[in-house]
Order: C-alpha cells, then structure tokens, then sequence
C-alpha cells in the first residue's frame, strides 16, 4: 500500500518517472517523497514542481473566510498548520482528526490529495492511513449488515457550496472505492441511516482491525506524501506542539499524471 521514494531537489524529475511507475499500480495507494537535502522554501519548491507531478485544482480553503461552508478561496493550496486561535478546526487543531476522504463532498474531486511538510516539530501528528480492503474486510467479518447498507445506499456528503451523492463503499472490477466524511454528511438522513452512518464511525473510530491495519507517516521538511484519495481513508494522531505552527504543511488535490 505504501511506498517511499527518495529525491535530490535539483533533479525531482528522476523522481517522477519512479513515482509514476509505481503509480499504475491500483495496490499501491500512499507515496511518501523524502528530500535528500534540505528544501528551504517548501511552498514555492512544490509550486514549481507541480506541473511536472499533473494538474492541480483550485480548491484551497482558507479558515481566514470565516464560516466552513464558505471557506473556498480560489487558490490551490491549503494551509494545514496548528495554530490556538481555530482549535475547533482540525486543520489548525492538535486534536486527533478522524479517518475520511477529502473529495467525499465534490463529485469532481481529482485522484490524489498531496501534503508538503515544512515544519514538523511536534510530538505525535503523524499522518494516518487505511486501506479500503482492509475497511471491507472489517466489515465483512465485523458487521455484514452495515456492510450491505454501505455498499446499496447512495449518501449525501455536502459542503462550502459542494454535494455529492454516492456510496460510501463502491466496488468496481477488482478495486474497492470509498466516500466518507463524518462531518460533511448530510443532515436530511432518516434514522435508520443516521444509525448506520453513527454505526460505521463507531468501527473506524474503535476498532481493533483497524488500528493494527493503520500505517502512520512522519514528514521532515521538504517531505510529502500523496495518496489516491479513494482508495483508502487518511486522518492524523493528536500532537502536542509549543508554539503555533510547529506542525505546518501545505495540501492541494491533484490529477496525478494527467496533463
């Protein structure tokens, strides 16, 4: 499921071809890129590197826009970083931020969420991933009727002007997609799914094959790492931090190889 490609900042483009390769294939899912030296200015390196990586979208968000429904600012990054004054925004806060998809709420969302480290001083914090077979599996032995309801109801996941309907659990040939968020899911649901949809959150949230099944990534400055946004379910460990931006990445979406 994960992969670590190591690359020089001055010749990122031996980088790609590697990154690509693996890319084609559907059982490789989270890509962790280590800088072999240090990158100063970690925003403006990936600013000029994008463009070799695929097409990025502009659907940054900014909690400086106030109220989350209208957070979209036009740009395409977006500032994850610990910062006291929006502790009740997991981008700015040291909590624990739940498993979930980025794109669950935008039906156009491209295939891969990227984040740049550039500072990374923090106890804990790491990124978390699970993979999508293993969040079926789980279920399979766990629970087949909430299962059978993730797999046969189309849900509503809806923010910042966005909505998107479909199944939490989709399955396709031999890959296995997910949409989840939980709290961008729609409040027009009626009780028997409001219990599955608690139900579900529950498992991911305690589970014991889940956490085994989850693999944490660490990134140093210059690092990132990119995943196939629904292929598997990403989130992050509470951290403790000193002092505002002690955590500091950069996150966009982007086509991975599409130009």
């Amino acid at each position: 499921m994960l992969h670590e490609v190591k690359f020089d900042p001055n010749n990122f483009k031996k980088c790609v071809n590697k990154l690509f390769h693996l890319w084609e294939n559907d059982k490789n899912k989270v890509f962790v890129l280590r800088s072999e030296k240090t990158v100063k200015n970690v925003k403006e390196f990936y600013n000029n590197i994008l463009n070799y990586l695929g097409t990025p979208m502009k659907l940054g968000e900014s909690v400086y826009k106030g109220d989350r429904n209208h957070q979209r600012d036009g740009s395409i990054w977006t500032e994850v970083r610990n910062d006291n004054s929006y502790i009740d925004a997991y981008r700015h806060s040291q909590n624990e931020q739940p498993l979930h998809t980025d794109g669950s709420y935008i039906s156009t969302y491209p295939s891969s969420t990227l984040m740049a480290c550039v500072r990374n001083e923090v106890e804990g914090g790491e990124t978390i991933f699970v993979d999508s077979v293993d969040i079926y599996n789980t279920l399979k032995n766990d629970n087949k009727i909430l299962l059978k309801f993730l797999i046969s109801k189309k849900i509503i996941h809806e923010r910042s002007g966005d909505k998107k309907r479909d199944y939490v659990i989709k399955i396709i040939n031999d890959d296995i997609f997910i949409n989840w968020n939980y709290f961008c899911l729609s409040l027009d649901v009626n009780d028997e799914e409001k219990n599955m949809i608690d139900s579900f959150q529950d498992l991911l949230l305690h589970s014991k094959n889940i956490r085994n099944k989850t693999l944490a990534v660490r990134l140093n400055q210059g690092d990132s790492v990119l995943w196939k946004d629904n292929y598997c379910l990403h989130g992050r460990n509470s951290f403790k931090a000193k002092n505002n931006s002690d955590r500091f990445l950069w996150k966009c979406a982007i086509d991975i190889a599409l130009f």
